[in-house]
């Protein structure tokens, strides 16, 4: 902000003092004249320059200005932006020494001419012109603002030239690549990878040897964005080898191969990834340390030089400020020095001179950029915005190149030291907490070997806890487990190793060596990894497999009359090892046995005998998996085989693994995720004694409000607690499900639990939890929900949820029960602002919709009725309604003229005369001038009939929408007329004739034919050459409608009865329908398919939008509280006003 005005806007700023503009501890003072804007425009500049951080807030600032509702996000030009600034700033000044800064700075006078002969760097770097009074100036450029995006919206960044050579300038080739990383994991986020030249250099970099196939590379960004090329670069970079020819600095392109290979990444990559071309070798730059002390790790006692070719790094991460580094490094330490030549490679780049250097300022990140840049801003979809120009014949004072604190006083620099300091302090405590792990310590004292896995003993602490800072060594971490758990040491020389759960119990993965040279975060622990401390080889004197290969597999054999055991048995294990120990533990000979593997569930279950092939093969080789189960027959009794029904009723009594999260304790600081433990249950008991079960093995004697459990669904998220009457199998706990223990009460028999929401933010709705009794009603519902979201005043009523969270049917009826209104456990409402209408109306509201195109003007008398109706949607009668190329369609825009609040015992004329109340300035002579009809999705649909109906009969809720056509002649449509849009396809194009309105009468029978000779009597076309279509809007797709050979078999029909009804299924046509004609004659190869642009637009949003959900369900575990987005609706464009006191 500083450099794009001017660098002198801040030098004024600096010199005026406190007792000018006043203390920011004064400004609540109503007696004080605070000159808040300036004092926070010096605070700004100066952390501008001086803080230790990438980006500084300007939320102080912006509060000076009296923006205190987010006036900030406010979509406004950066020059309206800049003249109220401008105003602001003077305004705020007057009465002081800086009151003329503005104008000093920045005016006008008249000019002759001004003359660009070529647009090229030269001509916009300097600018040439003649005042009035015949005076030559020469401006210099020295900021670009540029936008990019739409006109309602975008972005704005800014090129600035580094007048006072404060920057550090390396070409841009050279520029350490930076992606954004997530703050939790330390991972690079690629979602977040706004340049598509950042992302690839970054997947290209991890490969051997830095490239692949373009193919290979289309299906990574797919993999690490969830978006493909084409969707989120395409439309600003062009086609990927487009893209990557431009950039043939960066990228080494084989369009005969189609293989793109790394060509410079960071400034260590000096060297071509292509083997054909050779580069000369890199000369050896050494640094010197003996006589300074920075950052990067120099030391004055150390006199090793450190080797820039093997550890750039280091470099990078050497304090800027430290002279004798960057002198060493043979850098300039501003960046600006003269320009002398860098030899990067077989690369010659001319340093920019002092003063020249550009930057790109976007949002938190700077980039070098060459001067040549600017010329690429003046066409396509970035372009310049706003040109700042500078007289040349301005000169910065010496002492202002390369010092940060010119002009600054003294107050700021302590003010910012302060800071700083705070800063470094936090840096030093997040360091840690970031580099802090949590692990459990598991001891073999503790444990045994049995059934393939190793269990826990009883009554022995299976683990204890470690925290230890993962920059340690492991010989540190073993230092630590001995001081841990010194009496449960197996031995002297312990062996620590990686350790996991598994359902079929715990198992040893990787061994971690003891060793100064090692770092822990090397060794791939994470914060909650478990650890094993062990010998070795045994536990409790038992020979323990190890590795993945080894990994133990949980499986549940059937056997005898019902009877079963569950138990682990090694991935690498064979199957006639598996027989020989099943056969040991229920005691039969191996010869007699026979497995059979089982699938399905307890409901339909499918017996597949294990073959003499299979036998051979290992368990992963048959791709068996925990919770599978075997069938083990004894050939030598008849009729020892079990029938499918006793295999269902053994499955239903099996035992199956379960994975428990403890949320009864509080996280530490640097923790993220709970404890789990593997818990053993048997689908029979209750939620209540497996409570008791995962409590005993917590070690928990009570839990705050006696605690309950929760699933936590794979894509639903947590759901709500679980009602301890229950079996788990009516609760839906299965085989790997994983349950949530929390404080809290649990359900009783007789109540339910209900999240709600009162309003959506933009990161999405926020959700409570309520627990009401089962048998209360609507009204009550809502009292308990208000108290709940602490709400006392205004109307309010609820609305259930569909299953994404959108909203769905209004609960209308306050005296019904929750259960009648079919609210379950767990449902999700919405609570909305509103008066419900009284037990036995409806409130709904009416939209005024145009006339139907067939019934408009047929006379003087007509025309003059229809202008007055047409005066509501802003043309004329006589206006003429263009071809349409696409759209199948496009009336004007409907109008809302209020509600209505009737009974439902009220019939369909009733309903029409409290319409005409509401549109009382439109010439309506009686209902039967009206139309009245449903709104679905937005379009019109049943037409309301037979006044004498109620709107019970009729089916009209609160939750309806209606529709009010006018006609200009009565109308009293039968049961068996059906109204419908008709357009015709216009040959060789994707479009429509406008479309008109058939009311078909379907007495005679409601048939293609039937329906095809009435469009013929209105588009004058013969029924021969027509091929009609029906459209569904909701999915974009047309079906053609045309006899099926399949329904001509009426065989077995009453005699009269009507064939190929097309009010049925498949068709459906009803009311509000939209039909397509085509001339067959303009397409006799049956080729068009009545398809629009839009609908394959449609089509392709749809499909995204399916891809999205998926998405949302995959991710829904992690944001459990996104269940869908409303509709993000555009922010006005309004008016920015900066509010400035008065310091007249």
């Amino acid at each position: 902000m500083r450099c794009i005005y001017n660098l002198s806007i801040s030098d004024g700023l600096f010199c005026l003092s406190e007792d000018e503009l006043g203390k920011l501890c004064d400004a609540d003072k109503p007696e004080a004249k605070v000159r808040v804007i300036p004092i926070q425009l010096q605070r700004l500049f100066a952390r501008l320059l001086l803080k230790n951080c990438q980006s500084v807030s300007t939320k102080d600032l912006t509060h000076s200005f009296g923006w205190i509702n987010d006036e900030q996000f406010y979509q406004s030009d950066v020059q309206e932006l800049n003249r109220i600034l401008f105003s602001a700033i003077e305004s705020s000044l007057v009465g002081t020494s800086g009151h003329n800064l503005i104008k000093q700075l920045y005016h006008g006078k008249c000019v002759n001419q001004i003359r660009f002969c070529k647009l090229n760097v030269a001509n916009l770097i300097k600018c040439k012109f003649q005042t009035a009074e015949g005076e030559d100036l020469v401006y210099e450029l020295f900021s670009v603002v540029i936008h990019i995006g739409g006109a309602h919206g975008g972005h704005y960044h800014a090129y600035i030239r580094d007048i006072d050579g404060l920057g550090y300038w390396v070409t841009p080739e050279d520029e350490e690549i930076v992606v954004p990383t997530d703050p939790l994991t330390g991972k690079v986020d690629f979602i977040e990878c706004e340049s598509p030249i950042e992302l690839v250099q970054v997947i290209l970099s991890r490969q051997k040897n830095k490239g692949m196939s373009l193919d290979k590379l289309h299906q990574e960004i797919l993999k690490q964005t969830g978006l493909s090329w084409n969707k989120r670069f395409k439309g600003k970079y062009g086609p990927i080898t487009k893209f990557l020819s431009k950039y043939d600095d960066k990228f080494i392109f084989d369009s005969t191969q189609n293989y793109v290979s790394l060509k410079i990444y960071g400034p260590s990559s000096d060297t071509q990834n292509n083997h054909n071309e050779k580069s000369p070798p890199k000369p050896s730059s050494t640094i010197s340390n003996s006589d300074c002390q920075c950052s990067c790790g120099h030391d004055k006692n150390r006199s090793n030089p450190i080797d820039v070719n093997k550890d750039p790094a280091r470099i990078k991460s050497c304090d800027q400020s430290c002279d004798k580094c960057a002198r060493s490094c043979g850098i300039d330490k501003y960046a600006q020095g003269d320009s002398r030549n860098m030899n990067k490679g077989n690369r010659v780049t001319e340093k920019p001179h002092p003063g020249k250097a550009w930057f790109d300022f976007n949002d938190s990140r700077v980039h070098p950029i060459y001067e040549k840049t600017i010329e690429k801003q003046f066409t396509g979809k970035e372009s310049a915005y706003m040109l700042f120009y500078r007289k040349k014949s301005l000169v910065r004072p010496n002492t202002a190149y390369g010092n940060k604190t010119y002009c600054m006083p003294e107050f700021l620099k302590t003010e910012i030291t302060k800071e700083n300091s705070l800063l470094d302090e936090e840096r030093k405590q997040y360091d840690i907490e970031m580099n802090r792990l949590t692990l459990q310590i598991h001891f073999s004292k503790c444990y045994q070997y049995r059934e393939g896995a190793l269990k826990p003993l009883n009554n022995m602490l299976a683990w204890q806890e470690l925290v230890i800072d993962q920059r340690q060594t492991t010989a540190q971490l073993y230092e630590a487990v001995m001081e841990l758990g010194m009496e449960y040491l197996p031995c002297d020389q312990f062996q620590i190793s990686k350790f996991r759960e598994l359902p079929a119990g715990g198992h040893i993965y990787d061994n971690i060596t003891e060793t100064e040279d090692m770092l822990i975060k090397h060794c791939d622990i994470q914060d909650g990894d478990k650890l094993f401390v062990w010998d070795g080889e045994t536990v409790n004197d038992m020979l323990v497999p190890t590795g993945l290969e080894q990994e133990p597999v949980y499986i549940t054999v059937i056997y005898g009359d019902n009877l079963q055991f569950s138990r682990g048995f090694s991935r690498s294990l064979k199957i006639t090892d598996i027989k020989s120990l099943i056969c040991d533990t229920i005691r039969m000979e191996t010869k007699n046995l026979r497995l059979k593997r089982i699938f399905g569930d307890d409901t339909e279950v499918k017996m597949v005998p294990i073959s003499h092939k299979e036998e051979s093969q290992t368990i992963a080789e048959i791709k068996m998996k925990d919770g599978d189960r075997l069938l083990a027959e004894d050939m030598s009794e008849k009729g020892s085989g079990l029938s499918e029904e006793s295999v269902s009723t053994a499955i239903y009594s099996c035992k199956f693994v379960v994975q428990v999260e403890n949320r009864c304790v509080e996280l530490g600081k640097g923790v993220f995720d709970y404890s789990t433990i593997r818990v053993e249950v048997d689908r029979t008991i209750t939620v209540s004694e497996l409570k008791v079960i995962v409590m005993t093995k917590l070690h928990l004697e009570s839990v705050l409000d006696g605690g309950r459990i929760r699933i936590n669904h794979e894509s639903l998220g947590l759901r709500q607690p679980l009602h301890e009457e229950q079996s788990i199998f009516e609760a839906g706990i299965t085989q790997g499900s994983h349950l949530v223990l929390e404080p809290g009460p649990a359900p009783e028999s007789n109540e339910m639990t209900l999240s709600f929401t009162c309003e959506l933010s933009m990161s999405g709705p926020d959700y409570s939890e309520v627990m009401v009794k089962k048998n209360i009603t609507v009204a009550s519902c809502l009292q308990c929900i208000l108290e709940r979201a602490k709400i006392t005043e205004g109307d309010w009523h609820l609305r259930k949820t569909n299953w994404c969270g959108e909203a769905a049917e209004l609960l209308d009826d306050p005296d019904s029960l929750l259960e009648e209104s079919l609210v379950n456990d767990g449902d999700v409402l919405l609570l909305e602002r509103g008066r419900l209408p009284p037990k036995g109306f409806i409130r709904v509201p009416v939209w005024l919709y145009s006339t139907p195109e067939s019934v408009k003007g047929g006379n003087q008398q007509q025309d003059s009725f229809l202008s007055k109706v047409s005066c509501y949607f802003g043309y004329g009668s006589n206006t003429e309604e263009s071809t349409r190329t696409g759209e199948v369609i496009s009336d004007a825009q409907p109008v809302n003229i209020g509600e209505v609040e009737i009974s439902r015992d009220s019939d369909l004329s009733d309903l029409k005369e409290q319409v005409m109340t509401l549109a009382s300035d439109l010439p309506i002579p009686t209902i039967d001038f009206m139309r009245l009809r449903l709104v679905e999705q937005k379009r019109l649909s049943t037409v309301l009939r037979d006044n004498n109906l109620t709107l019970r009969r009729l089916k009209l809720t609160s939750n309806s929408v209606l529709a009010l056509q006018i006609l200009p002649e009565e109308e009293q449509l039968r049961n068996d007329q059906i109204v419908l849009n008709i357009c015709q396809r216009i040959p060789d194009t994707k479009g429509y004739t406008p479309s008109i309105e058939l009311v078909w009468d379907t007495s005679s029978g409601p048939t293609i034919h039937s329906l095809k000779q009435a469009i013929a009597k209105v588009l004058f076309l013969e029924t021969e050459n027509m091929c009609i279509a029906k459209h569904f809007p909701q999915i974009f797709e047309w079906m053609i409608i045309e006899k099926n050979d399949k329904q001509g078999n009426n065989k077995g029909k009453k005699k009269g009865q009507v064939k190929n009804n097309i009010k049925q299924a498949p068709f459906h046509i009803h009311d509000g329908d939209t039909i397509g004609v085509k001339d067959t004659r303009c397409d006799p190869n049956n080729l068009d398919k009545f398809m629009t642009d839009e609908d394959e637009i449609g089509k392709l949003r749809l499909h995204e939008e399916m891809e999205e959900k998926r998405k949302m369900r995959e991710e829904r575990k992690k944001y459990e509280s996104e269940f869908g987005t409303s509709k993000k609706q555009r922010r006005p464009e309004l008016g920015i006003i900066i509010k400035v006191g008065d310091f007249s």
